[in-house]
Parts: C-alpha cells; sequence; structure tokens
C-alpha cells in the first residue's frame, strides 16, 4: 500500500487555516469571558446600590419605631417588578414571608432580605 505524500503547499494551507480557526475560538473565548465578567460586576453594583436604597428608605421608620412609615416602605418595595422575593429574618432567627402584599413589623436586629431573580449577579455582596 503506497503512502500519498501531501504537498508542502497543502500542508501549509491546513497549518494557517487550523491557525485562523484556533485564534477566532480563543478570541471568542476570551470576549465571552469578560463580557460575563462585566455583567456579573455591573448586577453587584445594582444590587449593592438597591439594598442601600432599601436601608436608607426603611431604616429610620425601624429606628424610631413608626410602623406605619415602615410598612409603606415595604409595600413600596414590594412593588417592584423585579423583586422575586421578600422576607424578614428575626433577630431570633425566625424568618417571616411577605408575598405580593405581605407585611411586618421590624424591630432592632432584624434583617429585610429582598432576592432578585435570574442571575442577580456572583460573589460577596
Amino acid at each position: 500500500m503506497a503512502v500519498r505524500r501531501t504537498s508542502l503547499r497543502s500542508q501549509l494551507t491546513s497549518l494557517v487555516v487550523i491557525a485562523v480557526f484556533g485564534a477566532v475560538a480563543l478570541a471568542t473565548a476570551s470576549y465571552v469571558w469578560r463580557e460575563v465578567s462585566q455583567y456579573g460586576d455591573q448586577r453587584t453594583r445594582e444590587l449593592q446600590l438597591s439594598a442601600t436604597v432599601f436601608s436608607a428608605t426603611i431604616s429610620n421608620a425601624v429606628a424610631s419605631g413608626d410602623q406605619r412609615s415602615a410598612y409603606e416602605a415595604l409595600r413600596a418595595i414590594d412593588r417592584m417588578p423585579s423583586l422575586n422575593h421578600v422576607r424578614v429574618e428575626r433577630a431570633d432567627g425566625s424568618v417571616t414571608q411577605l408575598g405580593a402584599t405581605g407585611k411586618a413589623e421590624l424591630e432592632a436586629g432584624d434583617v429585610f432580605v429582598i432576592e432578585t431573580p435570574g442571575g442577580g449577579g456572583f460573589g460577596e455582596a
């Protein structure tokens, strides 16, 4: 059985094609990785900003014991369409789930938790 020898030209052409496809694949992977990282960073910043706004909205009402203002702040937050889950984690370890029209009285030491749908960022917030 005779071994077929390929010409130098076809070998170089194959090498160039493989190198081009490899470079395109590497560049595409690098671009996707960068975009995913930037998206995650952006979502983390958005979540941190939302948490800051929410805590500023409700903290004075909780500190002063103004249940009506705290309730109104919780209702405003609960009406936001991008929120998926809202709950209050009590200082004693119990948890109060808040639905679409839920309400809760907050006391010192209680934690107001908001979870957003989807990817919502990653890592420590």
